[in-house]
């Protein structure tokens, strides 16, 4: 039996983008709304702020735009 779904692909967001368009891209990737990505980011950059934004700036050189 083999399955035909089509493959989701996570791209930084063009159309919606702040700064480099990851938290845009993780919320269409997810099906929600960017600004809810967004809020959980900065909520979790309050208790893990330094590793947070390497992992953000790694992020924005790692995905490719949409």
């Amino acid at each position: 039996m083999e399955l035909n779904m089509p493959m989701k692909k996570l791209t930084r967001g063009r159309k919606d983008s702040v700064c480099l368009g990851i938290c845009s891209g993780l919320g269409h990737y997810f099906g929600i709304d960017p600004v809810v990505v967004r809020i959980l980011f900065i909520g979790l950059a309050v208790p893990y702020g330094i590793p947070l934004l390497i992992a953000y700036l790694i992020s924005g050189m790692v995905i490719p735009k949409a």
